[in-house]
């Protein structure tokens, strides 16, 4: 069942659109955390590559495009970079040699902390004046809504 909302003229002004709101709030947050980190030689999208390998090291490239959502082509191009830059490494699956499995490598260990440091300041910073109980429940929305989008996409284009 969806609310009724009142949608007033200014309300069909463009900026006000959800894709169009969420779309400057994404790029937003990655130019600031792209500041943040400047430093660090890492872009946003490459920590978003790098970070799931902290949680399992050593997984395939497909299962990471799948993870977090980029087509194998463009993260292959990312891997390359990470790998040219030496926080990668990728070695051949012993159990399918067409596979490969990326790891990282030490170089990011010293940065960790201070990448995490980064990122909760931004986002103290993005819910500033927020409850907690109104992160959660944004969260949760956002959750539905990708639940939401992921089911109708496998519906429109079913995963080979």
């Amino acid at each position: 069942m969806m609310a009724e909302v009142e949608i007033t003229d200014d309300d069909t002004l463009l900026e006000r659109t959800f894709g169009w709101l969420f779309q400057d709030v994404h790029a937003l947050l990655t130019r600031s955390f792209d500041r943040r980190v400047d430093h660090l030689e890492l872009t946003r999208s490459q920590w978003r590559v790098l970070s799931p390998l902290l949680r399992e090291d050593g997984i395939t490239q497909t299962a990471l495009a799948d993870l977090v959502g980029i087509e194998k082509a463009p993260l292959g191009r990312t891997l390359d970079k990470l790998e040219k830059s030496g926080w990668i490494y990728r070695k051949a699956d012993p159990n399918d040699r067409r596979a490969r499995r990326v790891h990282l490598t030490d170089k990011l260990d010293p940065y960790i902390p201070e990448v995490l440091k980064a990122s909760d300041a931004l986002f103290g910073d993005v819910f500033r004046g927020f409850k907690s109980e109104d992160v959660e429940a944004l969260m949760r929305y956002l959750m539905i809504i990708k639940g939401n989008i992921t089911d109708v996409e496998t519906k429109i284009r079913p995963q080979s």
